[in-house]
């Protein structure tokens, strides 16, 4: 672990709960003032509101979170790092105001009804589900991120739908009209299995990798991407080969 992940991991997961209290805090504020049966089911988009601003923190908590982990050790963190990171910010903002609000249920009837509430029971699971996915997809794009900046390429490259793929056929050197076999059923199947076999290849991956980048992306691009794994295919590796002592030395 870096020296500085318990800094780094507690400031982002105060954010988190601070950011996660203030949400709670306005659904009793909208209790009080409009009744619990505001947020009940039956009121549509009034009950997904608190759920997407709670999953919009959490998503930009772990993304600039990760970024901070990584640039304050220089991009050399490890896997384990990166994981043992997102585990507590999936974990404890949930188990924190979880607490918090049973209890404060001691004490307000109305905190006590939203428990018995079987819509607020689903949204504690349902939260703690969509912390899990949204994790899921924010460590894949953090590596897809230092993925392309490993090949030469700027990383905000991994935040543009579909121009992402492109890239990712640049950096295995395949024509950029694989990128069209991504949108036709089976063939994308096809496609995703090329993508995976050359990143293992460029990246001097043994074939039982390219598997794993599969089937379990999400542990395996991290694994490519905050590993010591190096980009060595094509032009890259001639210029890498072409470096004099010189060029190493640093004043």
């Amino acid at each position: 672990m870096p020296d500085n992940f318990l800094k780094v991991t507690v400031k982002w997961l105060i954010v988190l709960i601070v950011f996660n209290y203030l949400t709670n805090y306005a659904i009793y504020y909208t209790m009080q003032h409009f009744g619990i049966s505001f947020l009940s089911r039956r009121n549509g988009i009034t009950s997904f509101i608190f759920p997407f601003i709670s999953l919009l923190g959490f998503f930009l908590s772990t993304g600039l979170g990760i970024r901070d982990l990584s640039r304050s050790n220089k991009y050399e963190i490890s896997v384990g790092s990166v994981f043992a990171f997102l585990a507590v910010l999936v974990t404890v903002p949930v188990l924190t105001n979880f607490g918090m609000l049973y209890y404060r249920s001691f004490s307000d009837e109305n905190i006590a009804k939203l428990f018995d509430n079987s819509g607020y029971q689903i949204s504690i699971i349902y939260g703690f589900i969509s912390n899990l996915v949204l994790a899921i997809f924010v460590i894949t794009l953090a590596s897809q991120w230092r993925i392309f900046r490993k090949a030469g390429y700027k990383g905000w490259y991994a935040l543009i739908p579909i121009y992402n793929l492109i890239i990712m056929c640049d950096i295995i050197k395949r024509d950029r009209l694989w990128v069209l076999s991504f949108f036709i059923p089976l063939v994308s199947l096809i496609g995703l299995a090329t993508v995976t076999n050359g990143m293992a290849r460029v990246f001097k991956r043994s074939d039982s990798f390219s598997i794993g980048l599969f089937f379990l992306p999400f542990i395996f691009f991290p694994i490519l991407a905050f590993g010591k794994s190096e980009y060595i295919h094509g032009e890259f590796e001639l210029v890498r080969d072409d470096l004099g002592l010189e060029d190493h030395l640093v004043e």
